[in-house]
């Protein structure tokens, strides 16, 4: 059954469950309320875990809007469109609708006889009265930003799209989405150019503005959402280590599980997460030579196998995946002080290009997918018909720094005396 903060289940039925903020408890327990707020989330039968996340962050918006409605004396100054969003989430929380009271004092004997409306700010509680006497299918012509993304969640239960959505609400502010949002944006954008990679803001950019212009589209608003200029900061010289760097590496004294890591790391292309990864109950092999397997990647390409015709095993990393890395980089620095683990993969490519080593084989052992077409059948990653060809390119390419041996390899690789 999933389970994520603020949700809850009752026989099967998910719950938001949470409690009212501290500025609202107090008030609250004087007025002999309980101050846990928990409804059912608006989903059908047998949802998806997709479906209960999304409705639950739904329902996380209309709570928060709903506090927000809750004793003026406790709360910010709110804009029109917030008053109006805070009354919505109140008439939901009460199983209220739009139109519900055909006249004003109908409207009126409602709240009266409401015990939750007691605890409504006074601006809040007329809102909620003109709605009961509104037209049900009346929209407001305002749209605020967090609307925008809320009817793009709806349409996209994609959770990495909401994440990106969620910062950037959270870094630029809910305001109103009008011919500002334009400026707004471009500071968005120049601010993330400051500590960010220019493709993956372009990435970000290109969520938010089919957010954005998919909402002024809807509401029918006569707003130009541009997409601000992303100027690309000229590429840097990726780090590699030469051969001597590369020798005095792996002549340094290691313990087996870390050897094993940088020789995945150097011939492989292999980074921190994969290798700590490895299981040397997956491990098989091909003509003799060691193939272990990398079940775990960001992309599907990134899930192969590989032989090391060095190793005569594969140990393990006995410590958490950032204690390896912090031993990988402390060693890598001894030799460059500009190179991290990662320099390793930036050092294979650099390898293959000098041997001239096809694309196809580079693109199977370092889990690229961009490379021509070894996605083939089941991703060109598994068969030993694939895998042999890969071996003696292996020992073309690193023979020089790893002993062709593999019993040299269990304690010591090469040592340069």
């Amino acid at each position: 059954m999933l389970k994520a903060k603020h949700l809850n289940w009752r026989k099967g039925i998910p719950y938001i469950h949470c409690r009212y903020p501290s500025r609202l408890s107090e008030t609250l327990t004087e007025m002999g309320r309980s101050t846990l707020y928990r409804k059912a989330l608006d989903v059908g039968d047998n949802p998806s875990d997709a479906e209960v996340l999304a409705a639950l962050e739904k329902a996380r918006e209309t709570f928060n809007a709903l506090c927000d409605g809750l004793f003026s004396s406790n709360r910010r100054h709110l804009t029109e469109m917030q008053q109006h969003r805070a009354a919505q989430a109140f008439m939901s929380d009460v199983n209220l609708r739009q139109g519900d009271a055909k006249t004003e004092f109908a409207a009126y004997q409602i709240m009266a006889k409401s015990d939750a409306a007691a605890g409504l700010d006074t601006d809040i509680a007329e809102r909620v009265e003109a709605l009961l006497v509104a037209d049900p299918d009346e929209e407001p012509d305002a749209l605020l930003i967090s609307d925008a993304i809320a009817i793009y969640k709806q349409q996209q239960t994609d959770l990495k799209y909401h994440r990106v959505l969620d910062r950037f609400l959270q870094q630029s502010g809910d305001r109103l989405l009008d011919g500002s949002i334009n400026r707004r944006l471009h500071n968005w954008t120049q601010d993330q150019l400051k500590d960010r990679n220019p493709a993956t803001i372009t990435k970000d950019l290109s969520i938010i503005l089919s957010c954005m212009r998919g909402a002024v589209k809807a509401r029918g608003l006569s707003i130009m959402v541009h997409k601000p200029a992303i100027k690309l900061n000229e590429a840097k010289q990726r780090v590699i280590l030469t051969n001597q760097q590369l020798e005095e590496l792996f002549a340094q004294d290691m313990p087996e599980y870390i050897r094993c890591a940088f020789v995945a790391a150097l011939t492989l292309g292999a980074i921190n997460s994969e290798i700590y990864r490895i299981d040397p109950g997956t491990a098989g092999n091909v003509d003799g030579c060691l193939v272990v397997r990398i079940d775990d990647g960001k992309t599907k390409h990134r899930r192969r196998s590989g032989p090391l015709p060095w190793l005569a095993r594969w140990v393990a990393p006995n410590v958490s995946e950032g204690r390896l890395r912090e031993n990988m980089t402390a060693r890598i620095k001894k030799v460059n002080q500009m190179a991290s683990p990662y320099s390793l993969r930036h050092t294979f490519a650099h390898a293959h290009a000098i041997k001239h080593t096809p694309d196809v084989a580079q693109a199977q052992l370092a889990g690229w997918s961009s490379r021509a077409r070894h996605s083939y059948g089941l991703g060109g990653v598994h068969y030993d018909e694939l895998l042999r060809p890969l071996i003696p390119i292996q020992h073309s390419t690193w023979d020089w720094l790893l002993s062709p041996n593999p019993a040299d390899n269990v304690v010591n690789l090469r040592s340069k005396a």
